[in-house]
């Protein structure tokens, strides 16, 4: 992203880095700044979120079904 482009779209630019974008900015072709976002590991709250998620999962019975057939069955319902 050029520098004015940047500028321009401040906001948009962090909603992508609070995606998980690593944005790099550019002025004349040039690499001067790249805007990171900060490691989620850093948040206890997500730590213990995947944790509580793990704990899940060890729960979950096996399932009996094919990649293709759960590729099918996501569309059920569906309008095309």
């Amino acid at each position: 992203m050029r520098a004015t482009e940047a500028r321009r779209h401040f906001g948009r630019l962090l909603s992508e880095v609070e995606r998980g974008k690593t944005v790099t900015i550019t002025r004349y072709g040039r690499v001067v700044a790249r805007v990171v976002p900060v490691q989620a590991t850093e948040d206890p709250s997500c730590k213990e979120a995947v944790e509580r998620f793990r704990r899940r999962r060890a729960e979950w019975q096996p399932v009996d079904m094919s990649i293709e057939e759960i590729l099918r069955a996501r569309h059920e319902g569906h309008r095309f």
